[in-house]
């Protein structure tokens, strides 16, 4: 630095007496000031510009992962709308088959009294089955007097075919 004394600072002609001129040896240090900040400066610019490089790259993927999340996005807002309809589809055709069913339960309901009513019937089909049997059994017994009739009147004719000329 330079001292305020008189012998080792110098004037600088036309200048003010308080400025004064830079000593060689202060010179130098300032010189390797400036060297030590350049050198710093070139390692910091090695670091930062790929470092900004490598910023840049990822702020443009982070871009490209937020485009292709916003169009999965939409496209699954799409298939859902379109899922709501169908399930909308299916409640209205559910509720056609809940009135199909109470419609057959109703006519099953009918059905079911109307064959209370076939009990009369019933009994004159039960009637009608008896008499069946029972003519089944004259019509058996008929048949076994017809034998009995054959074997007996069968011998005593066979017996007089004998006799007979034709």
């Amino acid at each position: 630095m330079t001292q305020h004394d008189g012998e080792n600072s110098k004037a600088v002609p036309g200048a003010s007496p308080r400025l004064e001129l830079i000593d060689p040896e202060e010179d130098l240090s300032i010189t390797r000031l400036a060297n030590a900040f350049e050198a710093s400066a070139r390692r910091w610019e090695l670091i930062v510009y790929p470092l900004l490089v490598a910023f840049v790259v990822l702020a443009g993927y982070g871009f490209f992962l937020v485009y292709n999340l916003t169009r999965d996005v939409a496209s699954l807002a799409h298939n859902v709308a379109a899922l709501t309809g169908s399930i909308d589809r299916v409640a209205r055709d559910m509720q056609a088959v809940t009135g199909e069913m109470r419609s057959i339960s109703e006519t099953t309901r009918t059905m079911s009294v109307q064959m209370g009513a076939l009990d009369p019937m019933r009994a004159n089909m039960n009637s009608i089955d008896q008499s069946t049997r029972a003519m089944a059994a004259s019509a058996d017994m008929m048949r076994y007097q017809m034998g009995a009739l054959n074997h007996n009147v069968g011998r005593p004719i066979s017996q007089m075919s004998s006799f007979m000329p034709w």
